[in-house]
């Protein structure tokens, strides 16, 4: 049981799996488990809002409807549902951020900006969470990468937020840094006599 929530996993004839409350169809249950996660981040839970985002995840394995013929009542749906899933997976990433944890999702950061090569709010968060790491170097090629992304594809510039988050990485704005009440506890070691920790 995660958050009061009880799971069951399903598999289905098309290969995706599903973790389900009981009766609770995939789709609604990701929506609840949604709703639930942007409800704790809007109040400041970010340790609740970053699990329940982690679980509304989890239920979908693979695309939304995958070896289904696709009509366009269901292209609609499809595209509502990985649009939903994305919008978690931001929202998910942003509670782990203000946790903390940005060192953690450099490598998933790195991987979801190459499959969407075009998504801002994705770059932005590897912008910071680069920065926050202390690769500001690194955080300034990713901006360039989506800048000419854009400009040579569909013609457009970064928006007026990413080139503020460029600005602020250029100037070393204290803004990107975590606020003290979301800087990381750091681990305690416990200490043997006679031995000293590196």
């Amino acid at each position: 049981m995660a958050d009061g929530l009880v799971e069951r996993r399903t598999a289905h004839r098309d290969g995706h799996q599903a973790d389900q409350g009981p009766g609770q169809p995939e789709a609604g249950h990701h929506d609840r488990l949604a709703t639930a996660g942007y409800d704790a981040l809007n109040a400041g839970d970010d340790a609740r809002a970053s699990r329940l985002f982690a679980h509304a995840l989890a239920v979908w394995r693979g695309p939304a409807l995958v070896d289904v013929r696709l009509g366009p009542s269901l292209k609609i749906e499809a595209a509502r549902l990985e649009e939903s899933r994305l919008g978690v997976l931001e929202r998910r990433i942003e509670a782990d951020m203000r946790l903390g944890r940005h060192t953690r999702l450099l490598a998933e950061l790195t991987e979801l900006t190459a499959r969407h090569p075009l998504h801002k709010g994705l770059h932005a968060q590897c912008m910071t969470a680069l920065y926050r790491a202390g690769r500001s170097w690194q955080a300034l090629e990713v901006y360039e990468r989506l800048r000419a992304r854009l400009v040579n594809g569909p013609g457009l510039k970064p928006s007026p937020r990413l080139q503020s988050l460029q600005q602020a990485v250029l100037a070393s704005h204290p803004d990107l840094d975590l606020a003290p009440a979301q800087q990381p506890r750091p681990q305690h070691q416990h200490a043997v006599p006679g031995l000293f920790s590196i």
